[in-house]
């Protein structure tokens, strides 16, 4: 799994935790939180070939926090149901 993804995933990862570790700007859910999430689900989702489901837990720990700090932000409960 080393490559790009690999490489973004740390790249984001360490971008989460060096503005503070919840969000991505500005200390609340902006469109970089969301588009975070969007392509972390997406690699979670053991859907893609070659992938594993545990890459982002096991690579970018804090971006799978993230994505569960998102999920359950009540506007986007709300989206999703």
């Amino acid at each position: 799994m080393a490559g790009p993804i690999t490489q973004i995933l740390k790249w984001l990862d360490a971008r989460l935790a060096k503005q503070g570790g919840e969000y991505f700007a500005d200390n609340r859910l902006t469109i970089a939180d969301l588009k975070v999430f969007v392509f972390t689900q997406w690699l979670c989702s053991g859907m893609l070939d070659h992938i594993p489901a545990s890459l982002v837990p096991d690579m970018a720990p804090a971006l799978l926090t993230h994505l569960e700090r998102v999920a359950n932000d009540p506007k986007i409960k709300s989206y999703y149901e």
